[in-house]
């Protein structure tokens, strides 16, 4: 006997000293070398709910197979791994993405956890299995679990590939590989997906017998020490690390903590000894209490009777209860606006399906903070209309963002107290959201069209004054001379005021044009128009797509025409061009120009100049119509005689027919 303990001695230290020269031989860089000299301790979170893979004990003690191939490269690497112990899986993920953790023990690969983590080789490789009642037993594959319930854990790689490969599937969340075996063992879900070592070690830990692994997925859960990715040179050294362990030490690890044929208790005879003496005993005992089942009966009889009657009623309180859950919940989902319940200290109670549609990204809500998941804040939201509305006991009102990226951009919230009818006290408060953002843009195209009609009464006002004040001197000349010229004055001042009432309303009508803009192929829109001026010689070069509406067809049409009226133009050069994301058309005319002392002013509302008195209403409303696009009008100076004026406009990629 002693010396087959000294064989197994040497052999042991034989493994282990073959073991370590692998790991030292492990090839390093010196960049390597110096990263860990740096980094001496790396911080590791372990899923607290996978044995046999890993776990924490009863005393918080890393357990399981990653904690022993942890032990092993820690010691090859002369390196400390902090571990740092977390709630849950989810929990195990969100520290991972904010970095307050650098490296995962074991966890699968998935292209979601590929955009903060990097993965090395997979080292652990087990089936998905199938976990159903005997009365399921025929849930043999995947193909066979459409239209059953089935149970996933949250945020386990299995969730990720059944909602990819299969969204018909309906999927039933659960917290924990214990939560979904229980509620597959009293049929309130069909059938639970799980890691095959891990389902094995729980149904044999809680000592549920109605269970059977029924068939297996197509899928496996490859797991693979994950880093962090911003420290790629951290997942080659445990590459490396993984690669240098032998093979038979691996196995020897993974068949330490999962027994994939344990040898069946019935074949022990120390079990038939004990059932024996078990049975012997239980004869014994049943004779006892056959007799004093007698004395009791009655009484058993009764109490039964009491018992059924009060599950009765239970069952029936707990049907109302849920049938009244069920209704509470039609009724927030049929509501058509936000729903969110929030406890004192704004975390979300509960929400309705509104809300989970505008904060897909956070979903579940439940749980969080108000101002993290809605405003992505780490305090609350100033002001905060909630907080009133706690404090005053009365509704509380205010407009605030929507959600980001979204096309929901205004929220109106109105806060109301939950107040219990006993004590009277606020035991949270109900968020009533509506969408608003349609209602804003009314309002604001409400204000900016005020605005249009204000500067337009303002102009008709002081342009058809200026003509009244002409006609009544007129007038009064006439009478004191009888100078029938005056009627001339009178009659051209009549048509003008005439002609100015007819612009205007040409002016109003595109200046308060509400339709959408639209893209518009600029050199297509200025051939249509200079078919009205005979008279000029036009040359177009170069085309372009824009942003804009109806309206800039008079904005064209007003150039032009300014430029052949008040500057006796007899050639109008049109050169468009496009660079990144604008459109730039000039218009080049050679006539008399425009003088240096007024050029400031043109763009001004009211502003007159010249032999014609023209008020220059056009280029003002000209100026506003281009800014109305995002755009921007400018004059612009050259030595040669003549005007240039200069369009800029966000351009649109449109289809030129002409190509």
């Amino acid at each position: 006997m002693k010396n087959k303990r000294l064989i197994k001695i040497i052999f042991f230290i034989s493994t282990i000293s073959l073991f370590c020269f692998n790991l030292n031989a492990m090839d390093l860089t010196q960049k390597e070398l110096n990263w860990i000299e740096k980094h001496p301790v790396i911080r590791i979170a372990p899923d607290p709910e996978f044995p046999p893979i890993e776990w924490f004990d009863e005393n918080n003690n890393y357990k399981g197979i990653t904690a022993d191939f942890m032990k092993i490269i820690a010691d090859a690497l002369d390196i400390e791994f902090e571990v740092v112990q977390c709630q849950s899986w989810n929990e195990v993920l969100q520290k991972a993405k904010s970095r307050e953790i650098d490296l995962l023990p074991a966890a699968a690969q998935t292209p979601n956890r590929a955009k903060y983590m990097l993965f090395s080789d997979p080292y652990l490789i087990f089936p998905g299995v199938i976990i159903t009642t005997k009365s399921n037993k025929n849930l043999t594959s995947t193909d066979k679990l459409f239209n059953k319930k089935v149970g996933i854990v949250s945020g386990y790689v299995w969730h990720e590939f059944f909602n990819t490969d299969h969204p018909d599937i309906e999927i039933i969340g659960v917290a924990n590989v214990v939560e979904g075996l229980r509620k597959v063992s009293i049929n309130e879900i069909d059938a639970f997906i799980a890691t095959l070592p891990i389902a094995l070690y729980y149904i044999e830990q809680e000592g549920i017998p109605n269970l059977i692994v029924s068939g297996e997925t197509e899928y496996e859960t490859k797991l693979s020490i994950q880093t962090r990715k911003d420290w790629p040179i951290l997942n080659s050294i445990m590459t490396k690390a993984l690669k240098t362990i032998p093979l038979e030490k691996k196995k020897d690890i993974i068949n330490n903590w999962i027994y994939l044929k344990p040898m069946t208790i019935f074949s022990n005879s120390t079990f038939w000894i004990i059932a024996l003496s078990v049975f012997l005993l239980a004869v014994f005992i049943i004779m006892v209490i056959i007799i004093w089942n007698t004395s009791l009966k009655k009484q058993v009889k009764s109490k039964t009777k009491e018992l059924t009657e009060d599950i009765a009623r239970r069952i029936v309180v707990e049907e109302k209860l849920k049938e009244s859950e069920q209704f509470l919940n039609s009724i927030l989902n049929s509501v058509q606006d936000g729903v969110s319940v929030l406890k004192l200290d704004l975390t979300i109670r509960h929400v309705n399906e509104i809300m989970n549609q505008w904060y897909k990204e956070s979903v579940p809500l439940e749980g969080k903070k108000c101002y993290k998941v809605y405003r992505n804040l780490d305090k609350h939201c100033k002001p905060c209309p909630t907080l009133r509305c706690l404090k005053s006991g009365k509704t509380e009102w205010n407009v605030v963002p929507g959600p980001p990226d979204s096309s929901v951009k205004w929220l109106e919230l109105f806060s109301y107290p939950i107040i219990d009818s006993d004590s009277g006290e606020i035991t949270g408060v109900v968020e009533f959201v509506r969408n608003i953002t349609e209602r804003k843009k009314i309002e604001e195209e409400l204000v900016s069209g005020r605005e249009r009609l204000k500067m337009l009464n303002q102009i008709i006002r002081h342009d058809l004054s200026n003509d009244f004040l002409v006609i009544k001197s007129a007038i009064n000349i006439f009478k004191r001379t009888s100078d029938t010229t005056m009627f001339d004055e009178i009659g051209k001042r009549v048509k003008k005021s005439l002609k100015t009432i007819a612009n205007y309303r040409k002016y109003e009508s595109f200046i308060d044009s509400n339709q959408s803009l639209k893209e518009i192929e600029v050199n297509k829109l200025i051939s249509d128009i200079i078919v009205q001026f005979p008279e000029v010689t036009f040359n177009i070069e170069g085309k372009c797509g824009v942003f804009a509406d109806d309206a800039l067809h008079s904005v064209f049409e007003n150039l032009i025409s300014n430029s052949i009226k008040h500057g006796d133009s007899t050639k109008i050069d049109i050169i468009i061009t496009s660079e990144n994301d604008i459109c730039k058309i000039k218009f080049i005319d050679n006539g008399s120009g425009i003088p240096d002392k007024i050029k400031g002013k043109i763009f001004d509302e009211g502003f007159s100049y010249g032999k014609s008195a023209h008020t220059g209403i056009g280029l003002h409303i000209v100026k506003k119509t281009i800014e109305s696009y995002d755009g921007v009008i400018s004059l612009v100076d050259y030595e040669i005689s003549g005007t240039t004026f200069v369009i800029s406009l966000r351009k649109a990629y449109i289809i030129h027919t002409s190509e």
